[in-house]
């Protein structure tokens, strides 16, 4: 029985109305609206109210089309209202409002399983429960989950679930502050995250206890603890590679994958079965439902009493759910679980039909929990992959079930309908794995083909039937694990051979939106018109073919708005750390410096240098020169080596120490680059533009380096590295003029270095400071900043302005991005909440209810 058309049509406009409505929230550029005081749910409870009002008002009219206009406009309002809201913290929010740099003592639970960061580092969602600021007496009430980053490994004696005391500085989340950069601030938001925590050391958590909740967070964090616990016996029982895979498919904690590995799988377009993903519990869907069926069949009165089909799928619901919570509540498997209940309820109320109603149905209800999620690319490639593999279901070939088949026939049909899925899955989500990773894995169907198979029915199968016995015959369950864990390594050593085959991925920069349009609007009309109106498919299927074609061709590069925009310097936000990019051409580029101090699992390179080269349409990399050779210069350039086509590298001096550093060489040399030890008087020249090296300074590495300047007839700046005082002085001596219109402030703005001496042969119209806002003081140094006053020069640093671009021809100017000149949320600073209220409430009895060890507090 199919669906009324109004049900089926009016669901969906929902949908798209809700997502209208978030998405208008984005567009308003962060601009900070008087919400008020109202609560999101008194909307939602209106709306809920609203609709059968005007349901009923409509039907007495005879009229039901005032229904769904009415019911849209309420969506969008709601959507509008729900992106604003979740897009900020709360005012009351203690946590959110904390400055920067500030150190606290929080209380709370260690709240989900430690995963591990760069450099053996390690971080942990921690829910707080109170907070004790220093120049207060007693700790205060003050909910809210933060992010917590140790350099260390996690301490052992705080699993998921501690009560524990944690002494830390903290500091918010980094927004975009590079276009095309990864937006960290974005990301911890759809998890209703504000704030970083940054204990100095393990030693400064210290587990405590709570003795008036003893059995609730038991319950509480008992699936994490659970994943804990078997990411400790994966650990244990199994080779590195294979347990850091088996962690991936089976808990969702891919930090311990090599970045090999990583990108072995993203090149060949099959990283999408490597976490846990919908086609896990799809899996775990397809083998309960194989076992129960089999089992209800067994009974003959069971098949008179009831539909065993039906009761096979409801018994699948609970194991769905223990895996959703032993995953972690990973959001891909919440939307395949939610979209599993759904077809759960359509079957058993004879919709199965409609497939449009189930889909629009689970993105509504996932993102009235959590409208953020919509921005996220997970949501967006699963929900895509979802209607792309829907609509591909038609022209899946169909046996009668009546007829018996051989079984080469059967496995022919089955292999038809996984190229047909595949295809149609890789097709429907292109455009948006450009947009999000800025390349095309050509291979993708085929390998996901071959791959997908022995990860699903070998691995992640005996990985599902090993993990009851965890608990009770653990030698059992290593067995099993051990068996997959064969699985696991075929399948890494596969993506290895598909992403080692020529073109397998394809770097392209994100289409414009205009081609975006018009490519789901051929597949669209196709698919529309495709039994109908055979003239309007094929016209469907030439814009589509069209778009792809622009867009995968250099065409796209041009289109970008900032291709031709070039000569221009910019200097990139990358936290505390350097990276300069010199446009001197559409598509080309040289680079200063690119590196960044290490706090997450990814490079500086790969999370923000390369996509802000990618998004410019840069293809070339006509220059790298690395002051010196210190990680925070040059971290991520190792990455920039493998992904550009380089013409040569400048360094200090090949034999410096540094992991990072020889990396990158190693790297250079792997793929051909020339490598120069660069001297005074070495020049890099093309269409007017020269980077020259004014001297290679000698002294203990950090100290040493090349200075470098830039310069063509209009425009000149100076690159001093981490010079200090000391080779300031040394530089003027063997160097001819400094004079440059702007100055990359010496070692971030140190007060060891810019002194009065150098700033003064330099004479800069502007000085740059490549520094985090969370060192202000430091970096750049107050001595500075007054230098800087009392010579009315003019002094900006990117952990304020965010990245900073600079022009010259028509004129000199130079402008923040994003464009607000803002690189991080308005915050206040002296406990306040924005309507002047104070957000502090005291909590007194606290200290009654914690039995705390000491804490250490050097």
């Amino acid at each position: 029985m199919k669906a009324p058309p109004l049900a089926v049509d009016l669901i969906s406009l929902l949908a798209l109305a809700f997502i209208g409505g978030l998405s208008a929230s984005a567009w308003t550029g962060g601009q900070d609206f008087n919400l008020g005081t109202l609560n999101p749910y008194w909307l939602l409870a209106v709306a809920i109210l609203l609709l059968p009002l005007a349901f009923f008002t409509s039907s007495r009219l005879g009229n039901r089309l005032f229904f769904a206009p009415l019911a849209i406009a309420l969506f969008v309002a709601l959507g509008l209202y729900a992106g604003l809201v979740s897009s900020r913290p709360a005012a009351n929010d203690l946590l959110a409002h904390l400055p920067d740099s500030e150190e606290v003592i929080l209380f709370g639970h260690v709240a989900a399983m430690p995963t591990h960061t760069a450099r053996g580092g390690s971080q942990a969602e921690f829910d707080a429960v109170a907070l004790r600021r220093w120049q207060e007496a007693q700790p205060r009430l003050a909910p809210g989950r933060v992010l917590v980053h140790l350099q260390t490994p996690w301490p052992e004696n705080c699993p998921p679930g501690t009560f524990a005391v944690m002494r830390a500085k903290v500091e918010h989340p980094r927004a975009a502050t590079v276009p095309g950069g990864f937006d960290h601030a974005r990301y911890l938001a759809e998890k209703g995250i504000w704030l970083i925590a940054m204990p100095r050391g393990p030693t400064l958590i210290t587990p405590a206890v709570d003795s008036a909740a003893a059995w609730w967070p038991k319950i509480h964090y008992w699936p994490e603890l659970l994943r804990y616990r078997t990411g400790l016996f994966l650990d244990h029982h199994l080779s590195p590679a294979a347990a850091a895979l088996y962690r991936a498919i089976l808990i969702g904690d891919g930090s311990l994958l090599s970045d090999a590995s990583v990108e072995a799988f993203i090149a060949s377009g099959t990283m999408h079965i490597m976490v846990i993903s919908g086609a896990h519990v799809a899996v775990l869907l397809l083998i309960c439902f194989a076992i129960l069926y089999w089992l209800l069949r067994r009974s003959p009165a069971l098949i008179l009493a009831v539909d065993v089909k039906k009761l096979a799928w409801l018994g699948c619901l609970p194991p769905l759910v223990l895996y959703l919570l032993l995953a972690g509540g990973k959001s891909p498997v919440t939307r395949a679980v939610v979209m599993c209940m759904l077809a759960a309820c359509a079957l058993f109320f004879h919709r199965v039909r409609a497939w449009q109603p189930v889909i629009a149905l689970a993105a509504l209800l996932l993102l009235l929990v959590n409208p953020q999620s919509l921005f996220s690319a997970s949501f967006q490639l699963s929900f895509v992959a979802v209607l792309a593999l829907s609509a591909a279901a038609r022209f899946v070939p169909r046996s009668d079930p009546s007829s018996e088949i051989s079984w080469r026939r059967r496995a022919a049909l089955w292999l038809k309908a996984g190229l047909i899925a595949t295809v149609s899955a890789a097709i429907g989500t292109a455009p948006l794995i450009i947009a999000f990773f800025d390349r095309l894995p050509l291979f993708g169907p085929l390998a996901t083909l071959v791959i997908e198979p022995i990860l699903s029915f070998w691995a992640l199968t005996l990985g599902f039937v090993a993990m009851p016995f965890i608990a009770v015959f653990p030698d059992l369950a290593a067995w099993l694990l051990h068996i997959g864990g064969w699985g696991l390594i075929v399948t890494e050593k596969l993506a290895f051979f598909f992403a080692a085959l020529p073109f397998a991925s394809w770097r392209l920069p994100p289409p414009p939106v205009s081609l975006f349009i018009l490519y789901y609007a051929g597949l669209i009309l196709f698919l529309l018109a495709f039994r109908r109106r055979k003239s309007l498919a094929v016209l469907g299927i030439f814009v589509t073919v069209l778009s792809a074609v622009v867009f995968c061709s250099p065409i796209a590069s041009r289109l970008q708005p900032d291709f031709a925009d070039a000569p221009k310097v910019a200097v990139l936000d990358v936290d505390q750390g350097s990276a300069t990019v010199i446009h001197t051409a559409p598509g080309r580029a040289l680079i200063i410096d690119g590196g960044a101090l290490a706090t997450g699992p990814w490079s500086v390179g790969i999370s923000i240098i390369a996509p802000y080269l990618w998004r410019h349409g840069v293809r070339h990399i006509e220059l790298i020169a690395l002051t010196h050779a210190d990680s925070d210069h040059c971290n991520g350039v190792a990455f920039l080596l493998e992904q550009f086509a380089v013409g040569a590298i400048w360094v200090s001096d090949p034999a410096a120490s540094g992991e990072s550093f020889q990396d990158a060489l190693a790297t250079a040399r792997r793929r051909g680059v020339t490598i120069h030890q660069a001297r005074a008087g070495d020049e890099w020249r093309k269409n007017g533009m020269t980077l020259s090296c004014l001297a290679n300074l000698a002294d203990n590495e950090r100290n040493a380096g090349q200075v470098l300047r830039f310069h063509d007839e209009n425009f000149s700046m100076l690159f001093p590295g981490d010079i200090n005082a000391e080779m300031e002085a040394r530089l003027l001596a063997v160097a001819g003029s400094l004079k440059s219109d702007v100055l990359l402030a010496a070692h971030h703005g140190s007060r060891s270095s810019n002194s009065p001496t150098f700033l003064a042969a330099v004479s800069p119209r502007l000085i740059v400071a490549s520094a985090s806002a969370s060192r202000a003081g430091i970096f750049p140094a107050t001595d500075l900043v007054a230098r800087c006053q009392a010579n009315h020069m003019p002094l900006v640093t990117t952990g304020q302005l965010g990245s900073v671009f600079l022009r010259w021809r028509g004129g000199f100017s130079y402008h923040g991005w994003p464009h607000n000149g803002e690189a991080h949320n308005d915050k206040p600073h002296n406990g306040e909440a924005h309507n002047g209220e104070a957000i502090l409430s005291p909590a007194p009895e606290l200290s009654r209810l914690l039995t705390l060890p000491p804490l250490a507090v050097n």
